[in-house]
């Protein structure tokens, strides 16, 4: 009679989807839903796309923000085999594997053959062209630009040898002047 009163609730598995692509998923991995929701309340908003809420990535202790991704799948409704193909909705798909680094950024990702191995086939990396397109038009330097060490103190154009004599003569002359020496010539 006490079972359903202390049975713990199960975890409530899903894909955490980063992007959704044409033939692709960038896919940050299997997120357990943080939520005091019914599980079947939960995974009717899973679903529908309506789930607002924390999501835990995997082991690693991280809370996200379910609006962080781009989907939420029931965990039993993709399957991802050993080549790292998915099968979701029907349709297969290639996926994407999204590194830690970019499960919170907001911009566009792309995907680039994975440099490490063969498995997964393709990275997930953050797309910054928009950036530095906007960055070379904006902050163009001037018709020339002269680059100088940090502790140059002068003015490139500076005549150094002629301003170091010039020292050296007041110097000499306030010496003379103090000792009293006088210059007739």
């Amino acid at each position: 009679m006490f079972k359903w009163l202390f049975a713990k609730k199960q975890p409530i598995r899903c894909w955490t989807i980063k992007q959704v692509d044409s033939g692709m998923l960038h896919l940050c991995g299997i997120g357990t839903l943080q939520t005091d929701l019914k599980p079947e309340q939960a995974l009717h908003q899973v679903r529908t796309g309506q789930f607002q809420g924390p999501v835990q990535m995997g082991d690693t202790g991280i809370v996200l923000h379910s609006q962080m991704f781009a989907a939420l799948i029931p965990e039993e409704e993709l399957t991802l085999d050993d080549q790292y193909n998915a099968h979701w909705q029907g349709v297969d798909w290639e996926v994407a594997k999204v590194p830690q680094r970019c499960w919170t950024w907001s911009g566009k990702l792309e995907a680039v053959r994975n440099p490490a191995g063969p498995v997964p086939r393709w990275v997930s990396v953050e797309d910054v062209s928009d950036l530095r397109q906007k960055a070379s038009t904006q902050f163009s330097p001037g018709t020339e630009t002269t680059f100088r060490a940090e502790n140059d103190l002068e003015p490139p154009d500076k005549d150094v040898k002629a301003a170091v004599r010039d020292v050296q003569n007041e110097r000499q002359r306030q010496v003379k002047d103090a000792w009293g020496w006088r210059n007739d010539d």
